[in-house]
């Protein structure tokens, strides 16, 4: 039997503290290659996928009558919501790719109306 994924040498120590601060532990940190690479266009392949994804599962598990003019059109919203969770690069240049992923699924999921309002908010425009 092949155990050479158990192999440690590549496992550093590092100290992480506990919420109150007065407690140590040692977490293991293994310093490896990311498992994906992603492209810019690889990235925003993936986010249109999984944003077409949601928006057609969103379609489709609605209680109104499903049409093909509502299917599409949910889903090139959602897609296009997803999309906008790039934006997270210019915040954090340095950040994961997915971690952007991530964003980009709740976005989709929470759909361009939350996204819309948080801006709203954000920037101080009244409720309309």
């Amino acid at each position: 039997m092949n155990l050479s994924f158990l192999d440690t040498s590549g496992i550093q120590s590092a100290s992480v503290a506990t919420l109150t601060g007065a407690v140590a532990a040692t977490s293991p940190i293994i310093a490896t290659q990311p498992i994906w690479t992603f492209t810019p266009l690889t990235l925003l392949a993936v986010l249109v996928f999984i944003g077409a994804l949601v928006g057609l599962g969103q379609a489709l598990a609605s209680k109104e009558p499903v049409t093909l003019k509502q299917t599409i059109g949910r889903t090139l919203v959602s897609m296009a919501v997803a999309v906008v969770s790039t934006c997270v690069y210019y915040l954090k240049p340095g950040i994961d790719p997915i971690v952007v992923i991530g964003i980009g699924s709740l976005l989709s999921v929470l759909g361009s109306g939350v996204l819309a309002e948080v801006v709203k908010a954000r920037f101080g425009v009244p409720p309309s």
